[in-house]
């Protein structure tokens, strides 16, 4: 599921942003925000170690407090929200640019978006299971295209090597490292998992596949359009398998490609819708979500319809992505300071008989270290916990 949502970004507008801001060196870029986004991957990973198996929420009111842990709990959900709403339009855009010219967009966001609540109706392992089957799908696709366009790629396209300079490409690493900002499903999902130390496992290798693809997506496509016109690509993917020719018996092959990117879209917004399920469901200290998948869908489509043009909700993305995702990022490094200083003044303050004395619980079901059986749908059966 990491995989899905740090590497289906590569089929959209984000190549043509970097090198907008970057140029030719815009693979560089990606490489140093894929190294900043292990470093924020770390954090999140030592503030869960801190946390034991307790729930995304509750661990962040233990941390800073109930007041704080749930206004940073909302601001998580807000993101994720935001963000998914216009991942939907700017690939719809992208879908009708490419393929579909004469379907509303409408039409096409609320296909996506229905796929995908349904996919969080079902539940968190229905989501992985189809992820795990589509994987291989999706991959194989990505590589044909890569692999295929080669009579497109000039080496020289991707010189001067630091493209607009040094400065511009360390600026645009340290703005893109916010699209990795979803590794923060790591600490997410962590209390819903059968063996939870697995957790750093499965986020290194989710984060390393998809900076994998990301980094050689942006290369590729730096190569086979020179600069400036790789600026202009807003379906750069879709180009390139729009150039893949077999012979006249296999046409209209970016077809079959464009709907395995559907696909992995879809999963990627199950996976966010699954995510911001979890996290309302535990602000609202409640054990059920499917009560608030329609709305929260409802929400999402007309979030993605407020940009004017897609070109306005590729900017507005961007935006999200480079101030809310780098938030959400470095969030866990801040984290994980914080309870380093609550748990050491806690150390200190010992009883008479010189046990450790700690902060009360609360009462409430939201500040439970971990409920039974989480605050997603059962993973069997697809009805919500008991």
């Amino acid at each position: 599921m990491l995989l899905y949502l740090t590497a289906s970004t590569a089929f959209l507008a984000f190549p043509a942003l970097i090198m907008t801001k970057a140029g030719n060196a815009a693979w560089l870029s990606m490489a140093l925000s894929a190294g900043f986004g292990y470093i924020g991957l770390w954090g999140w990973i030592r503030w869960s170690d801190t946390t034991a198996n307790k729930a995304f929420v509750p661990a962040l009111r233990e941390t800073l407090g109930r007041f704080s842990g749930d206004f940073v709990g909302l601001m998580v959900f807000t993101y994720l929200l935001s963000s998914t709403s216009l991942l939907a339009r700017v690939f719809s855009g992208g879908t009708i640019i490419g393929l579909l010219p004469e379907v509303p967009i409408e039409i096409l966001q609320g296909t996506l978006i229905i796929v995908s609540a349904f996919g969080a109706w079902l539940g968190l392992e229905p989501v992985a299971r189809t992820g795990v089957v589509l994987a291989p799908v999706v991959t194989l696709s990505l590589t044909v295209v890569l692999l295929a366009s080669y009579r497109l790629v000039d080496i020289r396209h991707v010189f001067p090597f630091w493209g607009l300079g040094p400065l511009a490409v360390l600026k645009q690493g340290l703005r893109g490292a916010g699209i990795f900002a979803n590794i923060s499903a790591l600490v997410i999902l962590k209390a819903y998992m059968r063996n939870p130390r697995l957790s750093r496992a499965a986020g290194i290798w989710g984060m390393s596949l998809g900076a994998f693809f990301m980094i050689l997506t942006t290369l590729v496509v730096a190569a086979a359009f020179p600069y400036p016109e790789s600026t202009r690509q807003l379906f750069p993917l879709g180009v390139l398998a729009r150039s893949i020719i077999l012979g006249k018996f296999l046409q209209r092959l970016e077809a079959l490609f464009s709907f395995s990117w559907f696909f992995s879209i879809a999963v990627n917004l199950a996976v966010a819708y699954v995510l911001s399920l979890i996290v309302f469901s535990q602000l609202s200290d409640t054990q059920t979500v499917r009560p608030y998948v329609f709305p929260m869908s409802s929400l999402t489509f007309g979030l993605g319809l407020l940009p004017p043009s897609l070109i306005h909700a590729v900017a507005w993305l961007d935006a999200i992505y480079s101030w809310g995702g780098n938030s959400v990022l470095w969030l866990g490094w801040a984290l994980y300071c914080i309870s380093r200083v609550t748990n050491g003044k806690q150390s200190r303050r010992t009883g008479a008989n010189g046990g450790t004395v700690r902060r009360r619980g609360g009462k409430h079901p939201g500040d439970q270290g971990n409920w039974p059986t989480g605050a997603v749908p059962d993973s069997d059966t697809g009805g919500d916990a008991p």
